[in-house]
């Protein structure tokens, strides 16, 4: 085999190897926004809840008329 050859299959095999590392990246990423996204629903329940109390407060503490 020539250099250019050798070289050639060389650069192939790192671009397989940096594309099969970007799909593992993307796919760590997801898995990592997926557990953001979830933390946020529970974070929005939380204040749906807490303002749904506060509401109750606050309507017992007016006068009624």
């Amino acid at each position: 085999m020539r250099l250019f050859e050798i070289c050639s299959i060389l650069v192939s095999l790192v671009q397989c190897v940096l594309i099969a590392w970007g799909i593992w990246a993307v796919s760590k990423n997801n898995e990592s926004r997926e557990a953001s996204n979830q933390l946020f629903v529970d974070i929005g329940a939380g204040i749906r809840e807490q303002s749904a109390g506060i509401r109750a407060l606050l309507g017992r503490s007016q006068p009624s008329a």
